[in-house]
C-alpha cells in the first residue's frame, strides 16, 4: 500500500495509532491489516445495519453522520471452518454514512480484531483502543 506523507500525519495524527511513531511500523501494520486508504464523497454510506462487513472503516479525516459505537459491541460472524475461531465478519447495529468528504481506512476485521501471531505490542494496544 502506497502512503503519501499527507496520508501518513493522518493515520500517526489519529487515537488509534498514537503509540505507533515509526513509518516503518504504521506501514507494516496496514499491511498485516490489508488496509485500504480512500477519499469518500459526503453522503456515501459507509455500512449498512444488519449487513456484514469484512473490513471496518476508520475515518482519518471528515466526519459521518453519528457516532460509530465501539467494534465490540457489533454482532460478530465467526469462521465456521473448524480450523480457527477467528471473526470473519461483524453486523453494525446502524447505517453509517459520511456527512463530509472524508478519508477512510478500512481495515480487516479478521485481522483487526485479533493479534497475529507476532504479537507486536502496537498491534496489542491497537486492540485495546476498539
Amino acid at each position: 500500500m502506497l502512503i503519501y506523507p499527507d496520508e501518513m500525519a493522518l493515520i500517526k495524527a489519529h487515537p488509534y495509532f498514537h503509540h505507533i511513531t515509526e513509518d516503518r511500523d504504521v506501514k507494516w501494520f496496514l499491511q498485516c491489516m490489508d488496509a485500504k486508504l480512500e477519499t469518500i464523497e459526503a453522503g456515501t454510506k459507509l455500512l449498512k445495519e444488519g449487513e456484514k462487513t469484512e473490513f471496518v472503516p476508520i475515518i482519518l479525516s471528515g466526519s459521518s453522520d453519528k457516532p460509530c459505537e465501539g467494534f465490540g459491541t457489533w454482532g460478530q460472524i465467526e469462521s465456521n471452518s473448524g480450523l480457527s475461531h477467528s471473526i470473519i465478519a461483524l453486523v453494525p447495529p446502524a447505517d453509517y454514512s459520511t456527512a463530509e468528504e472524508s478519508t477512510v481506512l478500512w481495515m480487516r476485521v479478521m485481522r483487526l480484531l485479533k493479534a497475529c501471531n507476532l504479537h507486536c505490542d502496537f498491534h496489542e494496544e491497537f486492540i485495546k483502543k476498539l
